[in-house]
């Protein structure tokens, strides 16, 4: 591929990683009610990823998944395997 042509590529992807409205907002908008610490590991996660901080991303959506099972009543069924002593 010609340097140009990946320039091109490079700006699109750039783009593309912009968001075309602010996340933030519009999820504090449509969940009044929202946990606040929930509320906060969202910013944080909207934050990081605008970063580029990859590591910090994927550690804030594996906490914000589970407050959330957990508030949702989810079962991990190897955590209750392992209680009942079933393989």
């Amino acid at each position: 591929m010609e340097a140009g042509g990946t320039a091109e590529l490079q700006q699109k992807a750039e783009g593309a990683s912009q968001p075309s409205a602010p996340i933030g907002e519009a999820t504090a908008q449509s969940r009044p009610n929202q946990d606040p610490v929930e509320a906060a590991l969202a910013e944080a996660l909207r934050r990081a990823s605008e970063a580029g901080q990859w590591e910090v991303v994927a550690a804030l959506a594996r906490e914000l998944q589970a407050r959330r099972e957990a508030r949702a009543g989810v079962v991990d069924l190897e955590t209750a395997r392992k209680r009942r002593g079933t393989p």
